[in-house]
């Protein structure tokens, strides 16, 4: 055992010594990394609650709608929605997420329903209401399918 920290004792030091000799411009790095792993910390442990709490939604989500069409004798309109709203959305929480640059959907219902924007600048979108699309295209948004 003392063979070991004998050999490893100069590289210790050589280690300390370098660090200490850090330049602004190094340390100014260590900080962005410093921050990126705390960014990768937050995102493990985001997940770690995430994605089980999401995969068993899924779960009773597919058991439901497999319920609902067996009930109903097939008609799709029926299981479909539970499908698409449990089955959908996102499965991992990413650094995007985080950092708020992109937002997380728990169910089916993605970017479509949040990137439309009322005619009138009103919040809400419903039957009769105008909504602009990315391209800048006016939709009825009464009639779009989120």
């Amino acid at each position: 055992m003392k063979r070991i920290g004998r050999k490893f004792a100069p590289a210790l030091v050589a280690s300390v010594l370098t660090m200490a000799s850090v330049s602004p411009a190094a340390a100014a790095d260590m900080g962005e990394v410093t921050a990126q792993a705390g960014l990768g910390v937050a995102t493990v442990l985001a997940n770690v609650v995430y994605m089980p709490a999401k995969i068993v939604y899924a779960t009773l989500g597919t058991v439901t709608g497999g319920l609902a069409w067996a009930v109903t004798a097939g008609n799709r309109e029926v299981s479909d929605p539970i499908f698409e709203a449990s089955l959908g959305g996102d499965y991992v929480v990413g650094s995007e997420v985080i950092t708020g640059e992109k937002a997380l959907y728990f169910t089916g219902v993605g970017p479509a329903a949040d990137t439309s924007v009322a005619a009138d600048g009103g919040s809400e979108v419903g039957s009769g209401d105008f909504a602009v699309t990315d391209s800048g295209a006016e939709v009825d948004a009464g009639s779009a399918m989120y």
